[in-house]
């Protein structure tokens, strides 16, 4: 579950950097279209790091745990 919150903490963060690309790919022109694609990037980047932050860290990464 670690790595599925990080894949979708980081498919967050690019849909909420990458706005410029995908709205030109899209072709969406509204105010409202781009703060859907901003809004679905920040709910996908929320729920990530809850599942990131609850989920069993990998062996690997247990001297980055801080808690």
């Amino acid at each position: 579950m670690f790595n599925f919150g990080i894949f979708l903490l980081l498919l967050g963060a690019v849909l909420v950097y990458a706005t410029v690309p995908i709205i030109k790919i899209f072709n969406i022109t509204t105010t409202k279209g781009i703060l859907v694609v901003k809004l679905s990037g920040l709910a996908l980047a929320v729920i990530g790091a809850i599942i990131m932050f609850f989920a069993q860290f990998p062996q690997r990464l247990e001297f980055l745990r801080l808690i």
